[in-house]
């Protein structure tokens, strides 16, 4: 999880998952899901999302009172009645003013989720439609299809690539987890928000562990972000230099374990074995 976008989660989510035999991949960030860019997956399940509501009026009920005009906040009923589907909000109004129950609230189609094979394994990712709500709704079916495909091929370990802030879709993301893995930068905006996101993960008891990305663009920010998870009892997991490998490999469309650095593949390493010893409470 990251407070802010553009933390390296992404990119540190696929690496990890090289190191892996046998997890099942979940992108949670269901507004702008980018794991799919660095894994390439191929797609063998796809399934509707309906996350609203949409008004339809029945033109044979209708007695043209034009009640549902009045009480539309959001000018999403024409003058001649005709719903304009984008500019409704699915709020009902409508439905429960309608004197002759002419209007009902139809299912509203608002995103799909997908179970994708790819080099990293199986993935559980989806795409909310442009400007539509309930994300953490999605996130929430998306994290329940992964666990049901773990139980069913015996697999122990759901790997979550999470969404950016402290919104539903990051409480979805976050609830039912064993640990949380904070990626953050030192900067005052990323210090700000992961000091947001400790708070959230501190509100459902779930142990976490920190990841300083790109730790050498400011070293004074650096040191009391340090200073601050040594006060919060929250181990750091580790320390990344800044470096272009990672908008090389977005490029490129590989994990950071695949790209022939010397470096990163012991620096995973290093950091998954970090994860592992908090999972099962050796640190």
């Amino acid at each position: 999880m990251s407070g802010k976008g553009g933390t390296g989660k992404t990119s540190l989510t696929a690496a990890v998952s090289m190191l892996l035999d046998s997890k099942v991949l979940v992108d949670c960030d269901v507004d702008a899901a980018d794991l799919h860019l660095l894994l390439k997956p191929t797609i063998r399940k796809e399934f509707p999302f309906y996350g609203g509501k949409l008004a339809s009026i029945n033109e044979k009920k209708c007695i043209q009172c034009g009640r549902c005009v009045d009480v539309c906040r959001f000018n999403a009923i024409t003058s001649d009645l005709k719903v304009i589907s984008r500019f409704c909000e699915g709020c009902s109004a409508c439905f429960y003013q309608c004197p002759n129950q002419a209007i009902e609230m139809l299912p509203k189609l608002t995103g799909v989720w997908y179970e994708s094979e790819t080099r990293g394994g199986t993935m559980v990712h989806a795409r909310l439609n442009i400007a539509e709500d309930n994300s953490g709704k999605l996130v929430y079916e998306v994290k329940n299809y992964a666990r049901k495909l773990a139980n069913e091929q015996s697999i122990d370990l759901i790997l979550v690539d999470g969404p950016p802030g402290i919104g539903c879709p990051a409480i979805s993301s976050v609830t039912g987890s064993d640990f949380v893995v904070l990626v953050t930068e030192p900067t005052i905006s990323a210090f700000h928000d992961v000091e947001r996101l400790v708070g959230l993960v501190e509100h459902f008891h779930i142990p976490m562990g920190a990841c300083i990305n790109k730790c050498n663009v400011n070293s004074e920010i650096a040191v009391l972000m340090k200073e601050y998870f040594s006060q919060k009892g929250i181990a750091i997991l580790a320390e990344i230099p800044y470096d272009r490998i990672f908008n090389e490999s977005q490029l490129k469309g590989l994990t950071l374990i695949e790209m022939g650095n010397k470096d990163f593949p012991k620096l995973i390493t290093d950091f998954w074995e970090k994860i592992k010893r908090q999972l099962i409470g050796k640190d």
